[in-house]
């Protein structure tokens, strides 16, 4: 499929395959003494490319889908506490903002298969500039970014006490697979 940018250049759109792609996500408290982990999964996602050059993309992830793996699964109800607290008000408000976004708007070539991105982030309908690297090995690109959660609003309302028990920044590391990769 082409798409047609601003600039009139026509561009090959690749999907990625949301049955293999995943958001890894790692927050952590206290410091860095402990941590909580776990995946959430795309809804949707396509790359841009213009020949065999990566231009661009767009990506959504089903914030509804946000999942815990640091606790066992035989620990129910601990784990689905957590779950629960991570798509309540607190932290995503998964009720009103069921997706997040990432827009892939400047992308500069390292090396063959290291490329640095720049990038819209929308969380909890709160857009924000990101910047990070990302590799690519056969049809996987890779990237790790660590975002400070107060940019996004991702924070307990009104107390500062279990503000700071949980560190500001979290750190998502997204994982594409392209169905047929032309770069």
């Amino acid at each position: 499929m082409k798409r047609a940018t601003p600039r009139g250049e026509v561009l090959d759109t690749m999907t990625i395959d949301i049955e293999k792609a995943i958001v890894f996500w790692k927050g952590t408290k206290m410091r860095g003494m402990g941590k909580h982990e776990g995946v959430i999964l795309f809804s949707s996602g396509e790359l841009y490319t213009n020949g065999q050059v990566l231009k661009g993309g767009e990506f959504m992830v089903d914030m509804s889908t946000i999942e815990v793996t640091d606790i066992p699964v035989h620990e129910q109800i601990p784990r689905q506490n957590l779950i629960d607290h991570l798509k309540s008000k607190d932290f995503f408000n998964v009720d009103s903002f069921s997706t997040a976004s990432l827009f892939l708007k400047e992308v500069t070539y390292v090396t063959t298969d290291s490329i640095l991105i720049s990038a819209e982030l929308e969380i909890k309908g709160i857009v924000r500039s990101v910047t990070f690297f990302s590799t690519k090995k056969g049809n996987q690109l890779k990237a790790r970014l660590t975002v400070n959660r107060f940019d996004w609003d991702i924070n307990f309302q009104g107390n500062w006490l279990k503000n700071t028990l949980v560190d500001a920044e979290f750190e998502l590391t997204v994982i594409l697979v392209i169905e047929n990769p032309l770069f």
